[in-house]
């Protein structure tokens, strides 16, 4: 009985870490290549992941971004033009 208590458990946590995941669309307004953030056109600020290149995305360009929620933060993941 523990033992089932115990993968479920992990089975929700996995699962819940999953579901945070999101993509959007946006134009580039600034990047903060010290501070490894970029806002978007809508205001909206998201913190660069450990993967992503700063001095690769231009202001002004439209991408479309993955991203995981920490927190209040929104995490990118995988970056490519929008389509």
């Amino acid at each position: 009985m523990r033992t089932f208590f115990v993968v479920t458990a992990m089975a929700a946590t996995l699962m819940a870490g999953a579901a945070s995941a999101a993509t959007v669309s946006a134009q580039i307004k600034s990047i903060d290549v010290k501070g490894r953030t970029v806002t978007m056109a809508d205001g909206e600020t998201y913190q660069l992941g450990p993967n992503i290149k700063a001095d690769k995305l231009k202001s002004g360009e439209k991408i479309s971004v993955s991203y995981d929620k920490a927190g209040a933060k929104s995490i990118i993941t995988k970056v490519e033009p929008a389509k």
